[in-house]
């Protein structure tokens, strides 16, 4: 058995960091673990055993697959899961504090001990040697210690539920789609399925975001997320809110981007309660803890120590400088903007945009009915802050480009270059097949790409096509093209890339070159209708932005596909890939 403890530390901190690991290793040798963990332990393996067989009808082949590779390869056995859960119900419930610690003070074996640390090469930074982390270890493992205390946290989330508001229309739409509108103006769309019966997967969404942040208070608004989500809910710490979630398969995370703002998650149907006690409270009970604050900030300047010697980095920022104009408000964290990070105005904003959920509308999707969601929406959707007008993003001007962009960076001594084209385009979002010619385009390029470039010139491994759509400021569309390559050859493969893209334009795909297209698409389609987070993503869009909103556009996809030709694709093409409106940058080594 292997046993690993490790720890992100500051570069200077290394020493601090190993004597913080052995010291707790020690910990549980002398004293063992609390009976209060060893219960939550076993809460949580029993609960993924229960979850892991309820969603056993939904398993993926690939996990199969895994398991009779280890089953020939190692020899590992392959029970059934019936036969797995008769086990951990079996004898997880019997396991002994004294048995668990015995195997802890097993751990802090000196025979058998590796200690290996990844540091940064630079100028100035003292790596501890082996002599000193032989210290370091003796050192922490003679300290004085005092037992661990598991602090109770309680197991309650909310001790007085809110009033909520009852659902005042309702509309049935295809797809087995239900709408209901909220009396505190909250819209809120229902697709029950079956595709995985422990899956429950929502998004709540609503307008404003970052752009309602003044330009003093950027940093702020752009690290809020992380320092409340870091500092708890309520009246619960981190920790504590652990704790009271042992055992509970219910997430709910915060976001923040530049437009919009809300909530996203997942829960096993038995924490469907759970579920919706964290929505509310991740609206109306954020948590400034300054101790949290310290940590987050502190594991953002190790993060961003060594940013800048990264060639990857190096290659993301040119690009995005230069995909943005430099808008100010594009520009990525540093160093030195983390200075500018403060506690009080980061709660201040999260708080601001957490209050008035007017306008929201959320999404939920999995294994649920109606009948048993429905006094949940209405205590908790319905029971969120709703004051004044709906919140309304602001336009900060930030535009892609227009014409011939071409540049080199040079970071790093490793002999690759690594190449990036992007063609930025309008797009008509009321139109989806304006939308989905843009998908077929990049499936289009993949081939033909990999074909020329990969088969035919032998200069990459690999040709990765992508797309991206943006409903705001305005309404764009980007098609990415990126590859690997020897540094000598970057710009031949460039040339041929633009070559294959103008020979479409001209002559357009073939007749075969859309079959394969097309069947595809339709193979995806067909395995990702069966998929909650599929339905997820378009509907919650679609109601966001009112482009087609419902299930239409999603439903009208396969027919889309279906009439696919040569012709929408050059025409698709001509449109997303114009080759006098492109942003090309090249990462090569160092000379």
């Amino acid at each position: 058995m292997l046993y690993s403890l490790q720890a992100a530390v500051l570069e200077n901190n290394i020493g601090r960091g190993l004597r913080a690991l052995v010291s707790e290793s020690q910990r549980v040798e002398r004293f063992g673990f609390t009976e209060t963990e060893l219960q939550r332990g076993k809460t949580v393996s029993l609960r993924s055993m229960e979850r892991g067989y309820a969603s056993r009808d939904s398993r993926p082949s690939t996990m199969f697959a895994e398991l009779y590779t280890q089953a020939f390869l190692v020899g590992r056995p392959v029970p059934s899961i019936d036969y797995e859960r008769a086990l951990v119900e079996r004898f997880v419930p019997e396991i002994t504090l004294e048995e668990v610690n015995a195997v802890g003070r097993e751990w802090s074996d000196d025979a058998s001990r590796v200690v290996m640390i990844t540091a940064p090469e630079k100028e100035g930074l003292a790596i501890p040697d082996e002599a000193a982390l032989v210290t370091l270890i003796r050192t922490a493992t003679q300290a004085e210690l005092t037992p661990y205390v598991d602090k109770g946290a309680g197991d309650v989330l909310l001790d007085e539920p809110p009033v909520g508001s009852a659902v005042v229309a309702e509309r049935s739409r295809d797809a087995g789609i239900t709408e209901w509108d909220l009396a505190n103006g909250i819209r809120v769309v229902l697709k029950p399925t079956d595709f995985n019966q422990d899956e429950i997967v929502f998004r709540g969404v609503f307008s404003g975001g970052g752009s309602l942040a003044e330009d003093a208070d950027l940093v702020a608004a752009q690290t809020a997320v992380p320092v409340i989500t870091a500092s708890g809910l309520g009246d619960l710490d981190v920790t504590a809110l652990q704790k009271v979630l042992t055992g509970k398969a219910a997430t709910v995370i915060a976001g923040l981007s530049e437009y919009d703002a809300g909530v996203a998650g997942q829960a096993s149907p038995k924490d469907l309660q759970t579920l919706f006690e964290l929505i509310y409270l991740r609206f109306t009970a954020p948590r400034a803890d300054p101790n949290a604050f310290a940590t987050v900030q502190n594991q953002m300047r190790v993060g961003l120590a060594n940013r800048d010697s990264n060639p990857g980095v190096a290659l993301n920022d040119a690009f995005t400088r230069f995909m943005t104009q430099d808008h100010p408000r594009a520009r990525p964290l540093t160093l030195a903007s983390l200075e500018s990070m403060n506690l009080d105005r980061s709660f201040a904003f999260y708080r601001d945009r957490f209050s008035n959920a007017s306008g929201a509308t959320f999404v939920f999707v999995g294994a649920f009915t109606l009948d048993a969601i429905r006094p949940l929406v209405e205590q908790y959707i319905g029971g969120l802050p709703t004051s004044g007008e709906p919140q309304q993003w602001r336009d900060r001007g930030v535009r892609a480009p227009r014409g011939k962009i071409e540049e080199t960076v040079r970071k790093g001594i490793e002999q690759r270059a690594q190449t990036r084209i992007a063609f930025p385009s309008s797009i008509d979002m009321d139109d989806i097949r304006q939308s989905m010619a843009v998908l077929a385009t990049v499936a289009l390029l993949q081939n033909r790409l990999r074909d020329a470039v990969r088969e035919q010139l032998g200069g990459t491994y690999n040709v990765g096509v992508r797309s991206s759509l943006s409903f705001v400021p305005v309404e764009n569309a980007t098609i990415i093209i990126e590859f690997g390559s020897d540094p000598q050859r970057a710009d031949e493969l460039a040339q041929r890339i633009f070559a294959e893209i103008a020979a479409l334009q001209t002559e357009g795909p073939t007749a075969d070159n859309v079959a394969t297209v097309r069947e595809g698409l339709l193979r995806q389609y067909e395995t990702n209708s069966r998929r909650n987070a599929a339905w997820l993503g378009p509907l919650s869009a679609s109601y966001q932005f009112e482009k087609n909103p419902g299930p239409a556009s999603y439903l009208a996809v396969p027919e889309i596909w279906r009439s696919l030709t040569p012709a929408m694709l050059r025409d698709a093409l001509e449109r997303h890939a114009d080759l006098e409106n492109y942003v090309r940058v090249t990462l090569l080594p160092e000379q």
